[in-house]
């Protein structure tokens, strides 16, 4: 037997093709260019190139060559007939738990081929087919009770945890101007059946994790009705999830919250914000506005405020990050924000409000731009909360006493440990300046001597070394607030 007639091809734990060598005990993850088939591994000698045919004439994905994710080299030495778990893993797929309804098949969508590239696998589930599309268009009219639309977009699922890696995805999501993401909000329409759009709304969310700018990309109407959309569904998934208090309830509820929540933060980004006069933040503007006319905050805040009745933390939390985005939107801070007026209003929620507030920017307070952005924007939008919850006294007693001496001690933590160029250093000062006139704090005074001490350190820094406009802050608020620091 000659050495190409000895390799033989073997899968992973993940079906990722290896190729060893019984006679060199060599094993390789690319096809050796002597490798011959055999009885017990068929292999075309033309597979790869139909394959490359097949994935250029796939109309919804076009991936280019680079961004393909290579496998990992495999260890060496090897034994003569390798297990797969014996290699080092393939990157590993996108983590997202199934979203099957309990009575559904989930074998009914036939046909779905796992062990293939992902644009393949892709034009087999046929989401932007003709087929799918009538599909839609009997959801959307109640003709049909959704159960093929919603087995194809379990389908997608079944694909996102199997095939493909991140950045075949998010080549996947942007491709064709977007059009798969556009498709799945048609399935936020009124009328469809709940379980279809809880399914696409899932989908959505992880899209969103693959590419930042998806949202954005979408239409102002497309983005304002699929935000109504997902208010119904919170309603919808909490009252199931009050009747059957499953697991798999508090999954979609959560799936419908973190969608409104991606859909509310769409027209923020932080760098864009601080350099107000360009084009870009002129453009995230427009979208805000359109989101900010088009939902009512007083309707939206009740709807979430609602769902954080006998919530689990997780759920709870992802109510206080939507109450935080829509509050971003609105143009008036204190008694004149409508989210505030919905929070003091429900009673039982409002300085639960606080505590969540506080858990959530405490893991935010100093963020790594470098390593995770949406921290960043994440702190920003916490700490324009903050800074608007205080802009008088009649909404910062929203947070208790307790609470609001806990914002100060992450607010110093913040203040002394982000970068000297750190723009959010001055939002937690904008936040410290409401704080010191118009919350509890002139009665106790909390930790004065480190903040007088912070600002005076800050207020003798050099403009070259500090963000632009920190120094000046500082100063003011040590003059606003003499007595009180003295």
């Amino acid at each position: 037997m000659s050495l190409a007639a000895a390799w033989r091809r073997y899968y992973d734990d993940d079906h990722y093709p290896y190729y060893h060598n019984g006679q060199s005990g060599e094993t390789v993850w690319e096809r050796p260019a002597d490798y011959e088939t055999d009885d017990d591994d068929v292999d075309d000698d033309n597979e790869e190139e139909e394959e490359e045919e097949t994935l250029a004439e796939t109309a919804n994905l076009q991936i280019e060559p680079s961004l393909a994710a290579e496998p990992p080299a495999p260890v060496s030495p090897c034994p003569p007939a390798p297990p797969a778990e014996e290699f080092e893993p393939r990157p590993s797929h996108i983590a997202v738990s199934r979203p099957v309804q309990e009575d559904s098949d989930e074998d009914a969508f036939g046909g779905l081929d796992t062990d293939c590239e992902l644009g393949i696998a892709w034009e087999g589930v046929g989401f932007l087919g003709d087929e799918a599309e009538g599909e839609l268009v009997d959801c959307i009219s109640g003709e049909d009770p959704g159960k093929a639309a919603e087995q194809r977009l379990h389908a997608i699922v079944t694909l996102l945890q199997t095939v493909g890696s991140e950045d075949e995805w998010a080549q996947l999501v942007k491709s064709d101007g977007y059009a798969a993401p556009a498709r799945l909000l048609n399935f936020l329409t009124p009328g469809v059946p709940p379980a279809v759009a809880t399914a696409a709304a899932q989908i959505l969310v992880l899209f969103a994790t693959l590419d930042a700018k998806m949202w954005e990309k979408q239409s102002p109407a497309a983005c304002v009705a699929a935000a109504q959309s997902c208010l119904e569904g919170i309603g919808v998934a909490h009252a199931k999830a009050l009747d059957t208090s499953a697991q798999a309830a508090d999954e979609e509820l959560g799936a419908w919250l973190t969608c409104l929540r991606d859909i509310l933060v769409s027209g923020f980004d932080y760098d864009v914000e601080i350099a107000s006069d360009s084009k870009r933040s002129r453009r995230r503007a427009a979208i805000r506005e359109d989101i900010r006319k088009g939902i009512s905050a007083a309707q939206g805040a009740k709807v979430i405020i609602d769902a954080m009745v006998e919530a689990t933390e997780e759920v709870f939390l992802w109510c206080v990050r939507c109450l935080v985005a829509l509050s971003a939107l609105q143009d008036e801070g204190g008694a004149g924000n409508a989210v505030f007026a919905a929070v003091e209003n429900a009673a039982s929620a409002s300085h639960e409000v606080g505590e969540g507030l506080l858990h959530i920017y405490n893991d935010v307070a100093t963020p790594d731009r470098e390593a995770d952005y949406e921290q960043v924007r994440d702190a920003y939008l916490m700490l324009r909360f903050c800074r608007d919850l205080f802009h008088d006294s009649a909404t910062a007693t929203l947070l208790l006493t307790n609470d609001m001496m806990v914002l100060v001690d992450i607010l110093l933590r913040a203040i002394q440990d982000l970068p000297a160029e750190e723009p959010l250093r001055e939002d937690a000062l904008l936040v410290l300046k409401g704080l010191l006139v118009n919350s509890t704090w002139p009665e106790r005074q909390y930790r004065k001597d480190e903040i007088r001490d912070t600002l005076e350190s800050l207020a003798s820094m050099d403009g070259k070394r500090i963000f632009e406009g920190v120094p000046e802050l500082a100063t003011a608020i040590l003059e606003d607030n003499k007595a009180a620091l003295a």
